[in-house]
């Protein structure tokens, strides 16, 4: 997990290792390729020079841990090189395979290009790719926040690591330069280091919200369900614990009906009690017949109520007024 730690030092420490937060926030991640990471600018050199340094320091404990030096020694002489002034990162470059620092490709546009020899030259693949079964509807994703993951480091690095399955896009300065506390990005958002999917069952399951809810969210206002999940990528089978019991996950074999009835809601889950409770009050003011309405937004699971039917306009002729 040794790289892994370093991972979430470059992205969410990066002043601990030395680096800048410019140099950090500009060395992202994307959806199309989890082993690519670091785009133009120089910001390719940046990586590989605070990962060496890290591996330097660290060389006394690695080898007290039985890395044999030759395998450190080839890491630290990979050379970093370019195609026109850019370059991207290998993501993975362990001391088991230190070779694999950098593969050549101009920029992210040159690598996701599809070539003149297909079908569609110029074009770029779907990313994730079209499927019958999206991740969402089989798993929850939590918004793991940046100060557990750095209290919690080396747990974090064996147990939810940052690459490959980690989706990087919370946090840094967005989310922090955009706030003036009127706005409906929730604590769990803002604060995240980064985003994990918990499989239903497997992950997302009673233990969970018994052992690790807990320690990883504040859950000591019983007023007040704390937001955890991040929007854009819920699920529709997601919930989040009982109502009645936080340390209960909702059972999949439930009916819809009986799971919004008796769970946590979706809405609840991404924004948090008082929040939504706020975001509520603004729909109702703002658009209160719900011109605008999508499945899992503020509002969408209000108790819909259908209007009654009205007899149809008949073109018969009616009895002429006397």
């Amino acid at each position: 997990y040794f790289y892994q730690t370093f991972q979430i030092k470059f992205w969410l420490d990066p002043a601990s290792i030395d680096v800048s937060e410019d140099d950090s926030n500009a060395c992202g991640g994307q959806d199309f390729n989890p082993q690519l990471s670091c785009f133009g600018g120089g910001s390719a050199t940046v990586f590989d020079k605070a990962w060496k340094a890290f591996l330097t320091t660290s060389r006394d404990s690695l080898e007290n841990a039985g890395i044999a030096p030759d395998i450190i020694d080839e890491t630290l002489n990979c050379d970093i090189f370019y195609y026109e002034g850019s370059g991207i990162v290998l993501d993975v470059p362990v001391l088991a395979n230190p070779n694999s620092t950098v593969i050549k490709y101009k920029d992210y546009l040159q690598y996701v290009t599809l070539p003149n020899s297909t079908d569609f030259p110029g074009l770029g693949l779907d990313s994730p790719f079209p499927g019958y079964s999206p991740i969402h509807f089989i798993a929850a994703n939590i918004l793991v926040p940046k100060k557990w993951i750095l209290d919690n480091i080396e747990f974090a690095a064996q147990n939810l690591a940052p690459h490959p399955n980690a989706y990087r896009a919370f946090g840094g300065k967005t989310s922090s330069a955009a706030s003036d506390q009127m706005n409906s990005i929730s604590d769990a958002h803002r604060e995240a280091g980064y985003m994990y999917q918990f499989p239903f069952i497997a992950l997302y399951n009673d233990l969970f919200f018994t052992d690790t809810f807990p320690q990883v969210f504040d859950t000591s206002d019983k007023s007040n369900f704390p937001s955890f999940l991040g929007a854009n990528h819920a699920g529709i089978n997601t919930r989040g614990p009982l109502k009645s019991d936080w340390t209960k996950a909702c059972p999949l074999e439930w009916t819809q009906k009986e799971r919004d009835e008796k769970c946590i809601s979706l809405q609840e889950c991404v924004w948090g009690t008082k929040l939504l409770k706020r975001l509520e009050e603004i729909k109702e003011a703002i658009d209160p017949n719900y011109m605008f309405d999508c499945n899992g937004c503020i509002g969408n699971n209000r108790v819909k109520v259908t209007p009654a039917p009205t007899d149809a306009p008949t073109d018969a002729p009616t009895d002429a007024p006397t």
